[in-house]
């Protein structure tokens, strides 16, 4: 199970993002990435499971969620 995921107010969130960006001219940081599932039960005995991806930057043992909307698109144009 992934660990949960903190709830930010928008200044956090900007705090957040400009010490990030410092970290980023000081540090060399890496995108992470973990593939998910959500899935529901379509009849008993019978699941349907959809991959997602979330992408991750991880600065200073920190990780910090970049996932975009175009991330898990497939295909469409």
């Amino acid at each position: 199970m992934a660990p949960p995921t903190p709830i930010l107010t928008p200044e956090q969130v900007s705090r957040e993002k400009e010490r990030i960006q410092v970290l980023k001219k000081k540090n060399k940081c890496e995108l992470k990435s973990l593939t998910q599932h959500l899935c529901h039960a379509e009849r008993p005995g019978e699941y349907i499971c959809v991959p997602f991806k979330r992408v991750f930057e991880k600065c200073l043992g920190r990780a910090l969620e970049v996932t975009d909307a175009d991330t898990n698109r497939m295909g469409e144009s």
